[in-house]
């Protein structure tokens, strides 16, 4: 019985590691991150840190159609800005990260994706997904809208924030 015991004991250990490698290592062959945990902390010291470039910070949910829908318009996005001019951040507040593991295994993206939990909500005042909200150079709110963003407004957007950069 104490062998049985020591063998799902080890046997959980020895998946609990492999889930949360995971859940933290990029899929073989995919350009695209993994997501990392993030507090309504790590975005502001994200944002902070990309002080001297626009931040595109982008909250939705796999389970969120409209969310799904914006997806290849920010891909678009990240192709035509590189990682020098704007930062993009996509936050998923999905309750559990299950789902988020699997939409990103099937679907790896080519921006920075994070999970973030009820703080990261709360903190930046979410009601609803998807919302985007966009910082200045110096890290100031410039922009913000809730629910399904147009193609053409996103890119209206960002270009507004990127000729206040090229402006200063």
């Amino acid at each position: 019985m104490l062998h049985r015991i020591f063998i799902v004991f080890c046997l959980l250990v020895a998946f609990s590691a492999v889930g949360l490698n995971a859940a933290q290592t990029e899929p073989a062959g995919n350009k695209a991150p993994a997501y990392t945990p993030i507090t309504y902390q790590g975005v502001l010291k994200a944002v902070a840190e990309n002080n001297g470039k626009p931040v595109l910070v982008n909250f939705w949910a796999t389970w969120c159609p409209p969310c799904i829908m914006e997806i290849p318009h920010l891909m678009k996005l990240r192709e035509e800005f590189d990682e020098d001019s704007l930062a993009m951040l996509g936050i998923s507040l999905d309750e559990d990260v299950a789902p988020l593991q699997r939409f990103l295994e099937r679907r790896p993206l080519n921006y920075d994706v994070f999970h973030g939990g009820p703080d990261v909500m709360t903190g930046f005042r979410v009601t609803g997904v998807p919302r985007t909200v966009i910082y200045d150079v110096n890290g100031r709110q410039a922009f913000a809208h809730d629910g399904y963003l147009e193609p053409e407004a996103l890119r209206r957007a960002v270009a507004e924030v990127m000729a206040k950069k090229a402006a200063q």
